[in-house]
């Protein structure tokens, strides 16, 4: 995404690269659940969410963990997914 003056640009190979990665994540992420039961670990999500890109990131499950818990919700799927996709989006950019 980039603003030229006023309006705001979308770059649509981005929009579709990160709309897989949200579909995807989603799937892994289901099948986790259904495969322990809705029983998961924190280090299980954020690796099931990251898919490939996992590695051993305790700085990031560190991060999920403090947002899951600040949660006064219990949390979907979906919002799960989208919450550390922009965690890790976050952490990139700023950090």
């Amino acid at each position: 995404m980039k603003t030229e003056g006023a309006k705001l640009m979308i770059d649509e190979d981005e929009a579709v690269k990160r709309l897989r990665s949200l579909t995807d994540s989603l799937k892994r992420l289901s099948e986790l659940a259904e495969a322990s039961d809705s029983r998961m670990e924190i280090d299980e999500i954020v690796n099931a969410v990251l898919g490939e890109e996992a590695e051993s990131d305790r700085e990031l499950e560190s991060l999920v963990r403090s947002a899951f818990q600040s949660s006064s919700e219990p949390l979907s799927l979906s919002q799960m997914a989208i919450g550390i996709l922009a965690v890790k989006k976050w952490r990139e950019v700023w950090v």
